[in-house]
């Protein structure tokens, strides 16, 4: 804690994150792994979230700003700003703890709940009303959890995180044919702009969703 005081006294325009503030546990090599993440995320994470703050104090906006946290939880903007490793993958566990409540509405406890984005799909189970959670995840290369046939090939980090299982397959992801003749999916997305064919933006390679349209799995008429 000392170093950590020094360091703003003497170097203050240096980003510190001490491990017994963001992952106080043993076993050095997964605190430490978590505490470089946390730090190199700081400066951007911090000033992405006063952008926001900023706008929608012009906006006369004077409610408590919260963020999602990745075990499903939220914490404060100052907090997030100090600890964004806690908010990791946690737009799909926003997915998961809002599913988890349209079952409990619904009168369902068992439930898996699928998100589906423009370049990853994402599947979360919910068991008895709540969602796994694990402890161990990886970034970097993969973003999974820390169990798995690839386990080993991103960075760890020691926070709770719900526990999902994520393909590199989205909505926007583009559909091609490889040297050999196999039909493959992604990596190569056609995002949001032009987006898929269908979106007539001026997308001219096939992704999921014009399979799906295709398909007669979306309604081109109540979309």
């Amino acid at each position: 804690e000392r170093a950590g005081e020094l360091l703003d006294e003497l170097f203050p325009e240096a980003v510190a994150s001490l491990s017994s503030q963001v992952a106080p546990e043993f076993r050095e090599y997964l605190r430490a792994s978590t505490t470089v993440i946390n730090a190199c995320v700081r400066p951007v994470v911090a000033r992405y979230l006063e952008s926001i703050a900023a706008r929608l104090r012009e906006d006369k906006f004077e409610a408590e700003l919260l963020v999602m946290q990745s075990s499903g939880g939220v914490y404060s903007f100052d907090s997030a700003a100090e600890k964004p490793v806690f908010m990791v993958e946690s737009g799909p566990a926003a997915g998961v703890i809002s599913a988890a409540y349209i079952g409990e509405v619904l009168g369902h406890e068992n439930i898996i709940s699928f998100d589906m984005g423009g370049t990853t799909a994402k599947t979360g189970l919910v068991r008895d009303g709540m969602p796994s959670v694990a402890r161990d995840y990886e970034v970097g290369a993969t973003a999974q959890t820390g169990a798995g046939a690839s386990r080993g090939a991103g960075y760890p980090i020691h926070t709770p995180v719900i526990d999902l299982v994520e393909i590199g397959s989205g909505g926007g992801s583009i559909g091609w044919v490889d040297s050999g003749g196999i039909l493959r999916v992604g990596p190569q997305s056609a995002g949001a702009d032009p987006g898929p064919v269908c979106y007539a933006s001026g997308g001219t390679q096939p992704t999921v969703t014009d399979a799906n349209l295709v398909l007669g799995r979306l309604n081109p008429d109540y979309f």
